[in-house]
Parts: C-alpha cells; sequence; structure tokens
C-alpha cells in the first residue's frame, strides 16, 4: 500500500508542475484587448495639428482600460505622420507620443500593438508602386523595430488591413517586413496580417492566384515568433458599417475557417477589431464568438475590440468610457477579461 500511495503522490506532484510550467505565452483564455485609434484618427490629413487632428491618449485613459482588466492596447497611428519622408528619420515629436504612450502602458502592465494604420499604402500609394517601394516600407520597420528593441511588451503589427495587393503580394512584402525586423535584432511577437481587410472569414477565399491562408502558411521568422491577424466585423457585409448583426451565430461562423487554418498549420491567432452594435442579436453574438475563441484558446492569443475613444463619442461602437450602463457591450467583454 506504501508503494501504491507513493505512486499516487508522484503523479499529483507531476500534475501539479505540468500545470505549473505550461508552454509560454498560452494562456487558458485568450489575451483581451481594446483598439486605440487617437495618434491614427484622420489619417488623410498629414502631418496634421495635434490635438486638432489627431491626438494621444492620456495616461488616465491607459489606466482606465487596464483597471478594467485588459491585458493589450491595440494603438493606431500612420506612417505619415511618423515618418514624413520615406526611408529619413522619424518626426520626433510624433514619436516622443508614442513613446509617452509605451511608457505609460508599461507602467499598467499592458502589452501595446504597435498598429501602422495604414491599409499599404502612403500618402496614397500603395506599398509596391514606383512611389512607395517594398524597400521603403522595410525601412519604416528597421527604424521601427531598432527603436523599440528592448520593449518587451510590445507587439509590432505589420500594417493595418492590407487590401489593394493580391495575397501572394502581400505575403512577400510581410516577409520583407519580418526580415527587416528580424535585422535590428528585436524578438518581439509580429502580428502578421492578410490582405482583403485582413478578413477572417475570406482567409481561404481566392485573392489573385492564391488566398491568405495559401500565401501566408510559408512565412518565415527565425524567432519562430510570428501571430497571423484577422479582422472580423458581424453585419452583412462583414465591414462594420452598420451595428445590426446577422445572427447570433455569425461571429462563430465566420471564424470558424480561420480558426481551422491555424489549427492545421500550428499557427496562432489575433483577431485584432471586431465590434458589435447594441441589439439582442449582437449581444448574443459577441458572447458566442469570445465564448468560442476561448473554447480554442490554444490556437487564439487574443483579440482587442474596435473601439474607445472620447472623440468618438457617437460612434457605433465606442466604448468609452466602459460603462456597462450605456454600452452593454461593455459586460459581455468584461466576462472574458483574464
Amino acid at each position: 500500500m506504501d508503494k501504491v500511495r507513493s505512486y499516487r503522490y508522484l503523479l499529483v506532484l507531476l500534475c501539479l508542475m505540468a500545470l505549473m510550467y505550461s508552454v509560454p505565452g498560452r494562456a487558458d483564455t485568450p489575451l483581451s484587448g481594446i483598439n486605440f485609434p487617437g495618434p491614427g484618427i484622420a489619417g488623410h490629413v498629414y502631418p496634421g495639428e495635434p490635438g486638432q487632428a489627431y491626438h494621444f491618449p492620456s495616461a488616465q485613459d491607459v489606466k482606465t482600460y487596464a483597471d478594467f482588466g485588459f491585458d493589450i492596447i491595440r494603438l493606431a497611428f500612420t506612417w505619415e505622420r511618423l515618418q514624413p519622408s520615406l526611408n529619413q528619420p522619424f518626426n520626433e515629436e510624433y514619436l516622443a507620443g508614442i513613446d509617452a504612450f509605451v511608457e505609460q502602458a508599461d507602467k499598467q502592465g499592458l502589452l501595446v500593438v504597435l498598429d501602422v494604420h495604414n491599409y499599404a499604402r502612403y500618402k496614397g500609394d500603395v506599398i509596391g508602386s514606383d512611389a512607395v517601394p517594398t524597400a521603403a516600407f522595410a525601412d519604416l520597420w528597421r527604424r521601427l523595430a531598432g527603436h523599440y528593441s528592448e520593449q518587451d511588451h510590445l507587439i509590432f503589427g505589420l500594417m493595418n488591413e492590407p487590401f489593394k495587393q493580391d495575397a501572394k503580394t502581400w505575403s512577400v512584402m510581410a516577409q520583407k517586413g519580418i526580415d527587416a525586423i528580424r535585422q535590428t535584432g528585436a524578438e518581439q511577437k509580429i502580428l502578421v496580417p492578410g490582405t482583403f481587410y485582413s478578413s477572417a472569414v475570406r482567409w481561404l477565399h481566392k485573392d489573385g492566384e492564391y488566398s491568405n491562408g495559401e500565401a501566408l502558411k510559408n512565412i518565415e521568422d527565425p524567432k519562430n515568433n510570428i501571430i497571423f491577424e484577422a479582422h472580423q466585423y458581424l453585419d452583412k457585409y462583414s465591414t462594420g458599417s452598420n451595428d445590426q448583426c446577422v445572427s447570433a451565430d455569425i461571429g462563430v461562423e465566420r471564424l470558424t475557417t480561420f480558426t481551422r487554418w491555424l489549427k492545421d498549420n500550428g499557427y496562432q491567432g489575433f483577431l485584432g477589431e471586431f465590434a458589435t452594435g447594441q441589439s439582442e442579436t449582437c449581444q448574443q453574438a459577441l458572447d458566442n464568438m469570445l465564448a468560442y475563441m476561448q473554447d480554442n484558446s490554444e490556437v487564439w492569443y487574443g483579440w482587442s475590440y474596435w473601439v474607445a475613444d472620447p472623440w468618438f463619442e457617437n460612434y457605433r461602437f465606442n466604448i468609452y468610457p466602459p460603462d456597462a450602463s450605456k454600452y452593454p457591450q461593455v459586460e459581455i467583454l468584461e466576462s472574458f477579461v483574464n
């Protein structure tokens, strides 16, 4: 009996050790977050006047959403404001604004996604054109990653919602961005979006000769530290252009293909943008979608809701401040924070 008892104690000990030393970066539930769009507002106006065309979130804004329980803030900024001329130094004032935000987030224990919110273009010209060669995109990331290489609470978001380039063309550009980041010695996670606005539901739809899933599955990273970013809205056309949700199950349905692709290829995913209106159908759709990601947390690294900003007071998806009595989405989001 003593030997049997010893074996049982050993088994319990091994189970406890397995829980304590789980795979790094894996959480029981996906990391949760919010989008702060302030520095990227009125992106077509550049450089724009701070406080008029755009703004940086305050230290109190950062604390408010940290206290809410979020893990991540996805900070939108524009390439043109950061780098007024291609292949040239950054604008010091704008970079200082990003630096200050990054510092505040670190004080609150938050991860930050640096989101180049440019739709794979610069001053209206697409990456890969004569005006904006892919080398200029690589230069942006070489400078940005070099500046932040020691900030381990940052995640590099290569580009918000490319849509002009076909999937194969975009995959080559994404690879150039990854290569530029790693050449600086930076080891942070990199979010790799798909083209066609990073649509999750269209991840395996042909865009040119290839789908995102086909073109991106062979992306290489010497640090093996990339996550694929998708976006998904729940209205009829998946655009976020209205606050009506197709059904209570639409979020789950639209994430299923992308989730399966992640599993089949051994990757993790991040839902960088999603949102719902305030109807009962939308609230149920939101709850079902977040539960689905939680049930598949082995491949879902995290998510960030769109959006929170004091300048977006009347915007259909805004949850600023995070007040459940005013925005019913807040209570559901709160139930899924870590």
